[in-house]
């Protein structure tokens, strides 16, 4: 714009504030909503200081602007392409003083450039632009305009390369530039805009001949009468050299909302090409297009580019980043964050809009941006974009600080938690279902199974104290066996994924979903548990750490002030941190005592069955002085433990009722606190609508086990399937499948002792006319029937172990506890039973188990051959 005695320069001068700013540059029809302005800070603080635009003046772009050319390398059906033509028609009219229609023609000709693998979105980005075009204000409305500079990317090769040549006759050197094109696009479907000739085809010299003389003998081929296979090979070689040329071309501007597709989901083809090309931005399609399209830039030129985060900070893209931000200037980073789009996907999609520009940047240069990561609702976003405050950040900052991370925030020389801890990775088993069990699955911890520290489930001292895992053979065949360093350490162990949980690390095996800081003294362990549990730890992951998932070496690379959280832990902790207690009967550290629990009908029941916590058994555990107290005082309950741990609900072979006995050991549990109302209170604390513990055993306390427990029940209730009068029984895991054929022995008591003298009742009330004996004693004889077929390992009621040999397979129920519980309850599942939850088998609710892994489809079992599957 012209600008007649500097008159422009200083009106410019008056502007005040960005909202003046943006008034003076409008134009008809456009409004920079989202232009934001910057005083330099050298004249800040100066009245007279004019403002500049916040992303930079961009002083290499050129002069006129039909020289302006923009190319989308993704254009979808056009949505980039029809904002730029709507901002470019009103400069042209404004600078050029064209009329309205010129102004349209000259966009759609010159500037306008797009490119995508998909040729029904060529087709709607075509039609986008065409429709704005004819609706223009004086325009002209509906017209011929001129052609398009689209072209589709993707266009598939179907036609032999002989009758490809054909097209161009005998004229040797246009047949060379075909076989070019026809290599060239041999795998485009896949490829797309990825296709960069001159790279691919450099050998060849591609462009030093006049390509442009290809176009007339295609026009005369499709003008030619012949076959529509040669037509059809015509039209797509003629959207090849459309294709091209855009390709081939640099541009002033690219804008673009890049492709998404995760390195393990993509083809071999497409994997290996980014492999070769652009193997710092290999994890993902979409890191791999910002850096194609840093390619199609020209020098001096510009990326306008929406990506994911997730390349900003992860450890994969850090050489991708030292490049980007040695060779590139970095303008302008904002993180639109998650709903960022108004589609399917965009809850899920971590996105950012970045401006990149072809120059090395000055010493002094700073990018800077908005983030609305927290933001939600994408109107809130587009709101806050245009007003939340402006953040800088020198870019040698950036690429000199931790792993190149790039953030909006100033890291300055603050020291970080690296410098006084390490964050070794856990052990990966590679096959949790051979390596890894619930500690609860097996007996006690002993040599061959050790305590493994998992995520955890919640902030806290105590978290993540579930599992156990085989070290039989030392780890020798794990995936990885990692984290040793901090084995017999205390410290932190920080989940790696999601919310980033955290707790006390007190010196196990720990998985690879975890991270432990171990201090490098022990003595400032305070310090650091002070700093996790304030909200900056979190706000300092997530500004260094984009993902949903951290790598370990992050952790430690957050920012912190050790004199600082050491006073905050000396006066939140003047007595130290407190010893591990907890009332979660999940822990591998839980007291076992009824009365703290916070399941304490879940607790009571597994006492009276002869279940025992891993602190009860092992004096060494490291407890609170409370907790061991309770685990003391668990001894007192042991005289109203079942011996054989079978324990029927209704009353068998003279055994008092389930309920009774429950009750008896709740009596004993809660001493003077117990009281007749209190029954019905922990119904509820259970979750339960049950009017009594009998209702409650029958109907409620296997699914509330199975779901507390992880699927992964060790007390089981096997019923008939008969509701209110049925046979039921609670059985201790642990002593049905305790080695030496005591297991098997459990069993057929049960079968045989148990349900026997329940089957000799029914036929007794059968003689006496009781009503529903019958169908009592057939239920009974059924389940009987499905118990021997267990005892004896008929097909569907066996057991099979993948990672076991043939010969050491369990022939019959002899099964090994060392297996765990998903193998070893199968045989209990594999039947439904009449009238009761579809697919329990004959257990009364169905744990979420799955065995494709181990088994894969069951073979097919005739009603003749098994009448019970």
């Amino acid at each position: 714009m012209k600008d007649e005695g500097g008159r422009l320069k200083e009106e410019w001068k008056k502007c005040k504030t960005e909202a003046d700013c943006r008034r003076f540059l409008a134009l008809p029809g456009v409004t920079w909503d989202y232009l934001r302005f910057v005083k330099p800070e050298q004249k800040a603080e100066s009245e007279n200081s004019s403002f500049i635009p916040a992303a930079g003046t961009f002083d290499g772009w050129p002069e006129k602007i039909a020289e302006l050319k923009i190319l989308d390398p993704s254009c979808g059906s056009g949505h980039f392409l029809v904002t730029a033509f709507l901002m470019l028609v009103p400069m042209y009219m404004e600078i050029e003083g064209l009329p309205a229609g010129e102004g349209v023609d000259q966009v759609l000709t010159e500037n306008i450039h797009g490119l995508e693998i998909d040729q029904r979105c060529v087709e709607l980005a075509a039609f986008a632009l065409a429709l704005e075009a004819w609706r223009y204000p004086d325009a002209g409305g509906y017209r011929q305009l001129p052609e398009l500079n689209l072209a589709c990317s993707g266009l598939s090769m179907s036609a032999r390369k002989e009758d490809w040549l054909m097209l161009v006759g005998n004229e040797r050197s246009l047949s060379f530039h075909m076989e070019q094109l026809y290599n060239l696009f041999k795998d485009a479907p896949t490829l797309g805009s990825m296709i960069n000739p001159w790279r691919m085809l450099r050998e060849y010299a591609l462009f030093s001949q006049n390509w442009e003389s290809l176009k007339p003998i295609l026009d005369s081929a499709l003008t030619q009468e012949g076959s529509d296979e040669k037509v059809e090979m015509g039209v797509a070689a003629k959207g090849m050299l459309r294709a091209v040329n855009l390709l081939a071309g640099t541009y002033p501007l690219i804008v673009t909302n890049v492709p998404y597709l995760a390195r393990g989901k993509q083809s071999e083809c497409l994997r290996n090409f980014i492999g070769l090309y652009y193997n710092d931005a290999r994890q993902d399609l979409a890191t791999a297009f910002l850096d194609r399209s840093l390619e199609l830039v020209q020098k001096s030129g510009t990326v306008g580019i929406v990506c994911p985060q997730n390349w900003l900070s992860l450890p994969a893209y850090s050489a991708l980043r030292k490049r980007i931000l040695k060779s590139d200037r970095l303008d302008v980073l904002i993180k639109l964050g998650p709903g960022a789009f108004g589609t399917i996907s965009g809850e899920v999609v971590n996105v950012a809009l970045i401006i990149i520009t072809g120059d090395s940047p000055a010493a002094e240069h700073q990018y800077g941006g908005v983030d609305l990561t927290s933001i939600g609702g994408i109107q809130k976003k587009a709101e806050c974009l245009a007003i939340n405050k402006w953040r800088t950040v020198l870019q040698k900052d950036a690429l000199y600080g931790p792993d190149s991370r790039i953030t909006l925030e100033t890291r300055g020389n603050v020291k970080t938690l690296g410098e006084y801890a390490n964050s070794p990775q856990g052990i990966k088993t590679g096959d949790d279902g051979r390596f890894r069990r619930n500690w609860w699955e097996l007996s006690t911890f002993d040599e061959r199974w050790r305590p493994f520290q998992g995520t955890p489930e919640s902030d806290g001292f105590v978290g993540g104290m579930r599992y156990a895992i085989d070290w039989d053979e030392n780890g020798r065949n794990f995936a990885r066996l990692q984290g040793t360093t901090a084995w017999g350490k205390h410290g932190v162990v920080v989940k790696l994924m999601g919310d980033f949980t955290f707790s006390l690390y007190s010196g196990a095996f720990f998985d690879s979903n975890v991270t432990a800081i171990i201090p490098h003294k022990e003595t400032i362990l305070q310090a650091i548990w002070a700093f996790c549990l304030s909200p900056e730890f979190k706000e300092e992951l997530s500004i260094i750490e984009d993902g949903i998932k951290v790598n370990n070496a992050t952790v430690v690379k957050v920012s912190f002030d050790l004199d600082h959280w050491t006073k905050v832990a000396q006066e939140k902790y003047p007595s130290g941190l407190p010893k591990p207690y907890s009332n979660d009967p999940t822990q591998w550290i839980f007291h076992g005592y009824p009365g703290k629990g916070n399941q304490p009908l879940q607790v009571v029941v597994s006492r009276l069955l002869g279940y025992h916590w891993p602190a009860e058994l092992d004096l060494k555990m490291e407890l609170s002085d409370e907790q061991r107290e309770l685990v003391n005082k668990c001894n007192g309950l042991l005289k109203y433990v079942d011996q054989d741990g079978i324990v029927c609900i209704p009353s068998v072979r003279g055994e008092e009722t389930a309920d009774s006995r429950l009750r008896a050991l709740l009596v004993a549990a809660f001493g003077l606190d117990w009281s007749p109302s209190m029954e019905q209170e922990l119904i509820k604390v259970a979750g339960a609508n049950a009017s009594n513990l009998e209702t409650w055993l029958r109907d409620h306390f296997f699914e509330q086990h199975c779901k507390l427990f992880h699927h992964r029940p060790f007390i089981w209730h096997i019923w008939d399937g008969r509701r209110r009068d049925g046979f039921h029984a609670l059985v201790n895991y642990h002593k049905l499948a305790e080695g030496n054929g005591k297991g098997r022995q459990l069993l057929e008591n049960l079968t045989y002792s148990y349900l026997g003298e329940w089957i000799t009742r029914q036929k007794e009330e059968i003689k006496r006319g009781e009503g529903g004996a019958e169908d009592r004693l057939a239920a009974a004889l059924e389940l009987q029937k499905r118990l021997i077929a267990i005892i004896e390992g008929e097909p569907p009621f066996d057991i099979f172990v993948r990672w076991k040999p043939i010969e050491e397979q369990p022939i019959g129920w002899e099964p090994d506890v060392n297996d765990g519980v998903r193998l070893n309850i199968r045989p209990f599942l594999a039947q439904d039973i009449p009238g009761g939850k579809k697919g329990a088998g004959i257990l009364r609710w169905k744990p979420n188990i799955k065995w494709g892994k181990d088994r894969g489809k069951e073979p097919f079992r005739s009603k003749e051959q098994y009448p019970w599957f």
